[in-house]
């Protein structure tokens, strides 16, 4: 974490990663719900989100936060159960538009 604060010349996953940290911040200070519910998923985006041209931004956060969740190493969610998680994630990130 030193050498990603310290770096005078960031790569783009060291920028993107502190970009993450930064919202992550924010959310946990954030005193309205629906706000950090907002931020968090910017915090998401930040990290797995970065195709030019904002193309398939829904498709990508969605596949990537299954994919990480699933594969990961952490065991949140079993292999068998990534197309349920998929579609639940889709519902909640859907949310941040209505929040």
């Amino acid at each position: 974490m030193i050498s990603l604060l310290t770096n005078i010349q960031k790569n783009e996953i060291e920028e993107e990663i502190l970009n993450a940290i930064y919202w992550i911040g924010e959310a946990q200070n954030e005193w309205t719900p629906q706000i950090a519910f907002i931020k968090y998923w910017t915090a998401i985006e930040a990290l797995i989100y970065n195709p030019p041209d904002n193309e398939k931004i829904t498709d990508a956060v969605i596949t990537g936060t299954a994919i990480t969740l699933v594969h990961g190493g952490y065991h949140f969610t079993p292999v068998d159960e990534y197309q349920n998680l998929r579609k639940q994630i889709n519902m909640l990130y859907d949310k941040r538009l209505y929040s």
